[in-house]
């Protein structure tokens, strides 16, 4: 039986002295006569340490001190204002080590104190990275109050965003700090695996050093924030309106604080939300650009070459020409379009300024066919509305039903009067039972399949590929294959039913305004859709609520409408 917390407590009242006044010396602090707090935290660490002896894990003190590794990588080399490749690779390997090495003991102290007070903190690899962050980034001479005061009791098994908090408020704050700015040590970006980018980490390190001067109250954000990430006067990037609304941002743990300032910037410009999603899109919303040339050679306006202050020019650009943009999709590519162009050009000038998205739509569809790379094979994402498939067993079309699909007429080789459908048709179309599916395409080589099966090969058509393959990274666009089995062929199989029959494949595109279906293509070489095929698109775009009325034909049609599937 373990002993009791009261005996184990009273057993170590000295060493419980000694240890806060090692405490006291390791922050940095002179040694001071004990507070009744600091005394009672001291002794329930040591009695935390002697009922758990597991202590701290190897591979989570190592990851620890990588990430340190990394963090003072950042901050010798130029922090939020710079980066490696403008600066000619990684640091000096001797300027990191010393960078940890000034920061050892408070990362030392924190990894200690989290053990004891905030295990979520130290749960894992993952879990240290933030206190690595800190321990570099904020010299314990910054923190507002030692270490050892910091009373977590509250916490019971909090999890990391809560104890994280509990700990930043304590270390940096003196003045409570806008929320946005809460979550700046914990900031991943698009993580990929385990791995945290060069820019997630250079935008964790504006954000925080924003949080320790405007909570320490020697800056306010707008100033703090600009001085990290230009190293001076940010008026354009960082301007009063922006910081206005960024300050404004709701309050939630898991806000990306770098889309918070996009999002800021766009309403500053009285641009719409939408605008912010595609800039949020963007590389802008994946990476701070840095100062430019401007820090380094005093010139004016931007710098030339890529900067935030170019950032957010681009920014206010979007804005201006949104009715012609229209969606986020086009709000994305032509800020990274701008932002390619600038890096190309030899004098770092580059500029959409005088430009409309007129004038640089088919330089920005080539760049983008161009810009595009994938293997034989790509997956794609589920469509980002949630648009289920459908699949309907011993389906028929009910009687007396008639379509009209748009193109299908006397000129076209259709009937006059449209479709009649179900029993007791003239042509019996839709009367055989059959099982109907429509399902979502989730890669191309299945979409390349899809093509073969109606007679409309993308094998070898690369510039389709890479439309569709833009539009689906973008999500943008989702593809959806509509076929019939019908269940009185002898195919076998516990489905019933024979192969299944390929009668159409359309593409959805997901607009500000809503679901639309942009192409619906039947079997070539008529391509337009059988009258059984568009009934049931209509059956699944009003369930789905998806518009098929904006569905249009891109191609001739000049064969005859194929005989029904009747028996």
């Amino acid at each position: 039986m373990p002993p009791s917390k009261a005996i184990v407590m009273s057993a170590l009242l000295p060493a419980a002295c000694c240890a806060w006044v090692g405490d006291a010396h390791v922050v940095g602090r002179a040694a001071r006569t004990p507070t009744r707090t600091a005394l009672v935290v001291s002794l329930d660490r040591l009695f935390s340490r002697v009922l758990n002896s597991d202590g701290l894990r190897p591979e989570v003190e190592a990851a620890a001190q990588d990430w340190a590794g990394m963090s003072a990588a950042v901050a010798v080399s130029g922090g939020a204002r710079s980066d490696f490749a403008s600066r000619g690779g990684y640091p000096d390997q001797d300027d990191i080590e010393t960078r940890v090495a000034e920061a050892q003991e408070s990362l030392s102290a924190l990894l200690q104190a989290c053990e004891d007070r905030a295990p979520a903190l130290i749960a894992d690899e993952a879990a240290v990275l933030p206190l690595a962050r800190l321990a570099v980034w904020v010299p314990q001479a910054e923190w507002v109050r030692p270490l050892e005061e910091w009373d977590a009791a509250g916490l019971g098994g909090a999890d990391a965003s809560s104890s994280l908090r509990s700990l930043t408020a304590h270390l940096l704050e003196t003045w409570e700090t806008p929320s946005v700015l809460h979550g700046a040590l914990a900031h991943r970006g698009e993580e990929r695996g385990s791995a945290v980018t060069e820019a997630a980490h250079r935008v964790s390190y504006a954000f925080t050093l924003a949080q320790a001067a405007a909570g320490a109250g020697t800056a306010n954000v707008r100033d703090a924030l600009g001085d990290a990430i230009l190293g001076g006067d940010a008026g354009g990037v960082v301007s009063k309106a922006v910081s206005k609304h960024l300050v404004a941002t709701s309050s939630s743990s898991t806000i990306d604080p770098l889309h918070a300032l996009r999002r800021a910037q766009v309403r500053a410009q009285k641009g719409e939300e939408w605008v912010g999603d595609g800039v949020c899109r963007s590389r802008l919303g994946r990476a701070l650009l840095g100062a430019g040339d401007a820090a380094r050679d005093g010139s004016d306006d931007d710098g030339g070459g890529i900067s935030e202050a170019f950032g957010a020019s681009l920014v206010g650009w979007v804005c201006t020409h949104a009715e012609e943009l229209q969606e986020p999709s086009e709000v994305a590519a032509a800020i990274d379009f701008a932002l390619e162009m600038r890096r190309e050009d030899p004098k770092g000038t580059y500029s959409l300024a005088g430009r409309t998205p007129g004038t640089i739509a088919a330089a920005m569809e080539a760049w983008q066919r161009t810009n595009v790379e994938f293997e034989r094979d790509e997956a794609f994402e589920p469509n980002p509305r949630g648009i289920s498939g459908l699949f309907v067993r011993n389906a028929t079309i009910p009687a007396n039903t008639r379509v009209y699909i748009p193109y299908d007429d006397p000129r076209n080789g259709g009937p006059d009067e449209g479709y009649e459908l179900g029993p007791g048709s003239a042509e019996g179309r839709g009367a055989r039972p059959c099982t109907v599916r429509i399902a979502e395409i989730s890669s191309l080589r299945r979409l390349v399949m899809e093509g073969q099966k109606l007679n409309n090969c993308l094998e070898n058509k690369r510039d389709s590929q890479l439309k569709y393959v833009l539009r689906a990274r973008q999500r943008v666009s989702s593809f959806w294959s509509f076929t019939f089995t019908y269940d009185d062929d002898d195919g076998g199989g516990d489905g019933g039913g024979g192969e299944p029959e390929h009668v159409l494949l359309a593409e959805v595109w997901h607009l500000r305004q809503g679901n639309v279906v942009r192409q619906a293509e039947g079997p070539r070489p008529r391509t337009l859709p059988g009258p059984e095929a568009w009934y049931w698109l209509g059956v699944w775009c009003e369930r789905e609520n998806v518009n098929r009325d904006t569905w249009d034909i891109y191609s001739r049609v000049i064969a005859p409408v194929a005989p029904p599937p009747v028996q």
